[in-house]
């Protein structure tokens, strides 16, 4: 009877195996803490990434929002004569400039004075220089640079 062998051998086999289905197996627990952890850490490098932008949004932002002022002290610093400098604007923000002279006029009689809107007479010499501007703003020890360059035009009384 090959027939009833083949049952006693199932029902033997069975008899064998865990049946108990109350709790996970370890290969269904290692499954979950595999894919829990791989949300954990994509979950982490996203935020990670975020707070980096932020922060370089946020020094961006400040370093733009004092370009202006610092962009009229190199025009002082042109006017005095000076063409190049470093120096420190803020308690954290440090700025370095180099100016290029790249085209220079012959002695112009007459300019246009900006704060009272009238005309000048006089001698003057007119300077078109190149300006390389670098500001730095450093912040939770971390260094943000930012890289200008314009043309500022200089006049001279003769």
């Amino acid at each position: 009877m090959p027939g009833g062998w083949a049952t006693r051998s199932v029902a033997w086999k069975s008899s064998l195996i865990f049946t108990d289905e109350a709790g996970f197996t370890l290969v269904e627990t290692l499954v979950a803490a595999v894919i829990l952890f791989t949300c954990l850490a994509a979950a982490s490098l996203s935020y990670n990434t975020a707070a980096g932008l932020a922060a370089r949004l946020d020094a961006t932002v400040e370093i733009a929002t004092e370009a202006a002022s610092i962009r009229d002290s190199v025009t002082e610093s042109l006017f005095a004569g000076r063409t190049e400098g470093v120096a420190r604007y803020a308690e954290n923000i440090e700025y370095a400039w180099l100016a290029e002279e790249k085209r220079s006029s012959r002695t112009v009689t007459g300019g246009f004075d900006e704060l009272t809107g009238e005309i000048q007479y006089g001698r003057f010499h007119v300077t078109l220089y190149s300006v390389e501007l670098v500001v730095t703003l450093e912040r939770y020890g971390r260094r943000h640079n930012a890289r200008y360059e314009y043309h500022e035009l200089v006049w001279r009384e003769q």
